[in-house]
């Protein structure tokens, strides 16, 4: 009797500082895709929040497209704690043909203002997988 094969999956954990320049991540997201194997999925705090409390910045979302990814994750996964806005900083990204994430959702964890996203996956032997940027 074998024993099944899991599927190689290259996590890639991403963290920019908010005050960084947001074109130095797309050009170096851009060298990391190049490099990638298609089944990578890319996860953290990137700190690019689009025009409303659950897009992300339209360069990231472009930058993804030309690698066939795209963000998973849906809503906002920050509550500024000083006037309670909230914004999509944090993502979950994999590519457009190999989807393998579902059921994704945000949970409140208290200790930080990110919002630790959930997933599940059948590619992780039946598991639940949780993230969180804190």
């Amino acid at each position: 009797m074998g024993v099944p094969l899991v599927p190689h999956i290259t996590f890639v954990n991403i963290y920019r500082p908010p005050q960084s320049i947001l074109e130095v991540l797309y050009s170096e997201l851009s060298d990391l895709l190049n490099v990638l194997p298609s089944s990578a999925i890319l996860l953290g705090d990137v700190n690019c929040p689009g025009s409303s409390p659950s897009s992300v910045d339209a360069r990231l979302d472009t930058t993804l497209s030309i690698y066939n990814m795209s963000v998973v994750d849906t809503g906002p996964t920050r509550l500024n704690p000083s006037n309670g806005s909230a914004s999509r900083l944090d993502i979950i990204a994999e590519s457009d043909n190999i989807w393998r994430l579902h059921d994704l959702s945000t949970v409140q964890i208290g200790y930080s203002d990110h919002q630790l996203i959930r997933f599940w996956s059948s590619s992780f032997d039946s598991t639940v997988v949780d993230t969180a940027v804190v």
